[in-house]
C-alpha cells in the first residue's frame, strides 16, 4: 500500500513537470544570446515559479508619499530592533547552551510550526499571508520613502513554501546610502513586529474577553502525563483545589506551589458543563520539585 508521503511527493513531483512544461521556457536575447527575464506575469526555473507584476507600484507610491518623514523614522526604528534582536538571540543561544552544560540535560524540546500538521491548515495560511503581505508592502513603501525604484511586485513558490517580494533596482540599491539600505532592510521585520503587536492588543483587549470563559484553556493533552485521560482538548481549567483560575499567572502561581505526587481537584467546563476531576502530580520537567499536570495552556 502507497504511504501518504508518497503520494504526496508524486503529487509535487507531476505539479511541478507540468508547470515547468508550460511556463518554463524562456525567451532569448539574440544579441547577449542569454535567457531574458520577463518583466511581468509567471517565470518557471528548477522548483521556483516567480509571478510579477506592476498593478501594485501606484498604490505603493502613494502610500511612501502620504508622510515620508514618518516611514523614514519608521525604517530607523527597524534598523534598532533588528540589531537588539540579534543581540537577543545570539545571548539567548549563549545562555541555553551554557544551561545545558552546566546541568548536563537536554534543553526543553520545541514544536515547529507546521500549517495542517501542528496547528490548522487555514491558521496557518492565514498567518502567512498576513505576514508576507505586510513584510513585503513594508519594504516597498520605505524603498520609494527613500526614492530608490521598484521593478515588480510578485508572489513565489520555492518547491512546496510560498512567499511574496517586491522587486527594487539592484543596482539603485546597492549605491544608495547604507542608511537607506539598511531601512529598507528593517522595514519587513519592523512590520512583522509591529503587526504582532497589534494583532496581540486586539485579541487581549477586544475579542478574547468576548469569545473565551474566565480560566485556562487546554490546547493540548500530553501523552503519558497525569492529565491524559482525565483532561481533553478544549476544557476550560476555572479552579485548582477550589481556587479561583481566570488568568494564566493565577494558574502559574497555583502550580508552582504544588509537589510531585501531590493529588488535586480541578474545576473543569467541559462542553458547557462544570465537573471535578482529580489527578496525581508529576514532577515538572523544568523543576523537580514542582507539580506537573500534562498540559498546553492557553
Amino acid at each position: 500500500m502507497v504511504s501518504t508521503a508518497v503520494i504526496v511527493i508524486m503529487a509535487i513531483t507531476v505539479f511541478w513537470l507540468v508547470l515547468y512544461s508550460l511556463f518554463g521556457k524562456k525567451e532569448i536575447d539574440p544579441e547577449t544570446g542569454e535567457p531574458i527575464e520577463k518583466e511581468e506575469g509567471l517565470s518557471v526555473d528548477f522548483l521556483i515559479a516567480m509571478w510579477r507584476t506592476k498593478r501594485l507600484l501606484g498604490f505603493i507610491d502613494r502610500l511612501s508619499k502620504l508622510n515620508p518623514r514618518f516611514w523614514k523614522v519608521y525604517g530607523d526604528i527597524g534598523i534598532a530592533l533588528g540589531y537588539m534582536g540579534m543581540a537577543y538571540v545570539f545571548y539567548a543561544l549563549f545562555m541555553t547552551a551554557l544551561k545545558t552544560l552546566q546541568t548536563k540535560k537536554s534543553p526543553s524540546g520545541v514544536q515547529l510550526v507546521i500549517p495542517g500538521v501542528t496547528i490548522p491548515l487555514w491558521y496557518g495560511l492565514i498567518g502567512l499571508a498576513v505576514v508576507m503581505v505586510v513584510h513585503e508592502l513594508s519594504h516597498g513603501v520605505v524603498a520609494r520613502a527613500e526614492k530608490l525604484p521598484l521593478k515588480s511586485v510578485g508572489l513565489v513558490l520555492l518547491a512546496v513554501i510560498p512567499g511574496a517580494f517586491v522587486e527594487p533596482d539592484e543596482e539603485k540599491l546597492s549605491k544608495a546610502p547604507l542608511r537607506s539600505r539598511l531601512r529598507v532592510y528593517g522595514a519587513g521585520s519592523m512590520a512583522n513586529v509591529t503587526t504582532a503587536i497589534i494583532t496581540a492588543l486586539i485579541l487581549s483587549y477586544a475579542v478574547t474577553p468576548l469569545l473565551v470563559p474566565d480560566g485556562i484553556g487546554v490546547s493540548e493533552v500530553i501523552k503519558g502525563a497525569p492529565a491524559d485521560g482525565v483532561l481533553h482538548k478544549g476544557d476550560v481549567i476555572v479552579a485548582i483545589n477550589g481556587q479561583s483560575v481566570k488568568t494564566m499567572e493565577e494558574f502559574i502561581s497555583l502550580m508552582n506551589k504544588t509537589k510531585p505526587g501531590e493529588t488535586i481537584t480541578l474545576t473543569v467546563i467541559r462542553d458547557g458543563k462544570e465537573m471535578n476531576l482529580k489527578l496525581t502530580l508529576a514532577e515538572n520537567p523544568e523543576n523537580p520539585e514542582k507539580g506537573f499536570i500534562g498540559i498546553r495552556p492557553t
